[in-house]
């Protein structure tokens, strides 16, 4: 599961957790500069959308052939 950890100092050691689902081993991550949204690649060659407003993640592709490598978003998300 992934777990969102806010910084604000009114909630002290408040966890949020993002969807139920087993998201394997992240080896990559990217955050959105526009939106509250995260991008992650794992050891199973998935490629995941995290939507943090929505709690909910998505399985975007998986590769065949390996490792999904170098995330990025546009500068305007």
């Amino acid at each position: 599961r992934l777990a969102e950890h806010s910084l604000e100092s009114d909630a002290k050691n408040k966890i949020e957790y993002i969807g139920e689902e087993d998201i394997g081993r992240i080896s990559q991550l990217a955050v959105s500069p526009a939106d509250k949204l995260v991008v992650m690649s794992n050891h199973r060659h998935e490629l995941l959308l995290a939507d943090l407003e929505k709690k909910e993640i998505y399985l975007i592709d998986k590769s065949p052939a390996g490792a999904i490598a170098d995330l990025s978003w546009s500068c305007d998300g």
